[in-house]
């Protein structure tokens, strides 16, 4: 995904490709971290709690991502290859 916003931000289509990449990143995410919460509970992950922790905060991010795309704001295509590139 994160390939796909680079490229198009380099041809200059980084704005038609924003807000589709953005709800596609939302529902992988959801779907990821439900994944990972039914693993941890089937074989005891040691460190459950904090992980779910944090991957609420990645998930606010994400959801505070497609806030400011829909208010306007189109510098958030930074804001979330900066995000892909210190994950």
């Amino acid at each position: 995904m994160v390939d796909r916003l680079h490229h198009a931000l380099k041809e200059g289509q980084g704005r038609g490709v924003l807000g589709p990449l953005l709800k596609e990143l939302a529902d992988y995410t959801v779907c990821h971290f439900q994944r990972e919460k039914r693993c941890f509970a089937r074989h005891g992950h040691p460190n459950r709690e904090s992980h779910t922790r944090e991957q609420k905060l990645l998930l606010e991010a994400v959801e505070g991502l497609i806030q400011r795309f829909e208010a306007g704001n189109f510098v958030v295509a930074i804001d979330l290859l900066a995000i892909a590139i210190s994950g």
